[in-house]
């Protein structure tokens, strides 16, 4: 039986879901929006999609575009003498500029909702309209299944200047909550558990020649070129062709801090299942496979080699690998336990090294430090973040930061000195790990219940799913959440004057996909990222990150 909270961690998959096709088709951008009826038209959109098109408009709509870069505001609508909802003209009016300049009331989609329940909140963003002048690049995509979990796969076939190219292996919920199998369509066979192998290519440009261009979805050289995309499926069986479960988390293993260092290597990939399992799996030959048309396997040659299955344990959803010692993994989960193993990429062979017992709830997720092969961060149910030393298998500090689950946590690549955190109640937290040490050294004890952050945002109207800091910017963080928003924060910025609602830190927002689980920067494509969800999946490179 799962706890109460192993539920929110499951995607809600629609029914038309189950009948799709197993080859995914490209999702056009789409004109369709949401109701408006209940929305204030002299406010202004932040996400995918606005809709002014009054010369007041227009000028809240300029103004709020030079507030420091601070927040995309995208899009531009508005009604026909007829009710009917067409594009707007983007021109800006000097003078309106300057009458509207001193009430300027950004619109949140967050609090528009339909209940003032959170638990209840039927809000749902879904066929949003954009404007490409807020994205250097934007590309959605649909999948058969709901994609709880995904993880670059770095290698020569990467191409880091337009026309994009890239590499990724997804996670799939095809069960039901039950633990069901649909049905192949067409047949009476049930469905096998599987990952994905992504191979995304043709990402053009699409961001505007100019803001007048408001038809135009992107530049006409490349009209003819649609981004494209392919998946191969795996079967994924442990011995004896057992079933393993559907994938809660997927990692590729990195050879080291540079993506380059990977280029050549086998590619290994972490999965943790929900029947409770870990495996390690090679996933080589698969992903020469799908970038190499001209590779025919031998016969019998399967995509993937099961290297490892652990036990089963308990599901989970915490899965981290070191960058410092290569092949070194932890998980955790549901059990209150962290297993740490290691795997040597020249045998196949895996060793567990230990297990760290302290968390009086379920473990979550996992960091490991950016710089220390042996020091391994935790956050858990028990609203706590952990440090570790995996040699002595003891705690070394914990710090209480929330009331509720502790979802997710990220170590800054950077400035390591600094761990985000994301709960249950969506709040965004940065620790000071030095300051942390010292507050514990003054009072004497390891365990401190009284810690303070360094920064705390409570944007989010629910639970944060993902976090990652930006891999070469110590001060920028992305964030997805329950609320159906993607969210990128530059710690660095101050506010030049007071924005009602909207934390100056606040850089990006990001919508259109249901049931938000995951984003990933691309190590090599600068300030571009990947974010999944429900049968989902969007590639994008915003404009005002330069």
């Amino acid at each position: 039986m799962n706890p109460p909270n192993a539920k929110k961690r499951k995607l809600e998959q629609s029914d038309d879901s189950m009948h799709d096709e197993a080859a995914a088709v490209h999702q056009a951008p789409t004109n369709d929006t949401f109701d408006y009826d209940e929305i204030d038209q002299d406010d202004i959109m932040i996400g995918e999609f606005d809709f002014t098109g009054s010369a007041e408009k227009k000028a809240k709509q300029h103004k709020l575009r030079q507030l420091s870069k601070k927040v995309a505001v995208i899009g531009s609508k508005k009604n026909d003498e007829n009710g009917e909802m067409m594009m707007g003209d983007s021109d800006d009016d000097e003078d309106d500029v300057k009458r509207q300049q001193a009430n300027i009331k950004p619109f949140l989609p967050q609090t528009q909702s339909t209940t003032q329940n959170k638990q209840q909140d039927e809000y749902r963003v879904e066929d949003l309209d954009f404007s490409n002048s807020a994205y250097k690049c934007l590309h959605r995509f649909t999948a058969p299944w709901p994609i709880p979990s995904c993880s670059f796969i770095y290698s020569d076939y990467d191409s880091t200047e337009f026309p994009f190219k890239l590499l990724l292996v997804s996670g799939n919920q095809i069960a039901d909550e039950n633990g069901n199998m649909p049905l192949v369509k067409g047949t009476r066979t049930k469905q096998k558990n599987q990952i994905h192998l992504w191979t995304l290519f043709n990402l053009y440009s699409t961001e505007h020649d100019s803001d007048d261009d408001e038809m135009n979805p992107m530049p006409l050289r490349e009209k003819e070129i649609p981004p494209a995309f392919e998946i191969e499926e795996i079967v994924v069986q442990g011995p004896n062709n057992q079933p393993l479960g559907d994938q809660n988390r997927v990692r590729v293993m990195p050879y080291g801090t540079d993506a380059h260092a990977a280029h050549g290597k086998p590619v290994i990939a972490a999965l943790y299942c929900d029947r409770g399992h870990v495996s390690i799996v090679d996933i080589s030959k698969g992903v020469k496979h799908v970038t190499n048309k001209a590779f025919i396997p031998k016969k019998g040659e399967k995509a993937m080699s099961v290297l490892y299955t652990s036990p089963n344990v308990s599901e989970g959803w915490g899965l981290d690998w070191s960058t410092v010692k290569v092949g070194r993994l932890a998980s955790g989960g549901q059990d209150k336990t962290i297993r740490v193993y290691d795997f040597d990429p020249s045998t196949g062979k895996t060793e567990e090294v230990c297990s760290l017992v302290g968390h009086t709830g379920s473990v979550e997720d996992l960091q490991w430090s950016p710089s220390e092969p042996h020091v391994l961060a935790s956050c858990g149910c028990d609203g706590t973040i952990r440090i570790w030393d995996v040699r002595t298998g003891k705690q070394q500090l914990m710090w209480k930061v929330s009331d509720t689950d502790v979802n997710v946590i990220s170590w800054n690549p950077i400035d390591q000195t600094q761990i985000a955190s994301g709960d249950d109640s969506g709040v965004l937290r940065v620790w000071n790990l030095e300051e942390i040490y010292k507050t514990a050294m003054r009072q004497g004890t390891p365990s401190l219940d009284n810690a303070k952050p360094s920064e705390h945002f409570d944007f989010h109207k629910h639970a944060i799913t993902s976090l990652e800091w930006h891999p070469t910017d110590p001060s920028m963080i992305v964030a997805t959440s329950e609320d159906d928003t993607c969210t990128i924060w530059d710690f660095g910025l101050e506010a030049e004057e007071e924005q009602e609602d909207v934390p100056p830190q606040l850089l990006f927002v990001h919508m259109g996909l249901q049931f938000v689980k995951e984003a990933h920067w691309h190590k090599k494509i600068e300030n571009s990222l990947v974010v999944v969800g429900e049968n989902s999946l969007h590639m994008f490179k915003p404009s005002n990150l330069e």
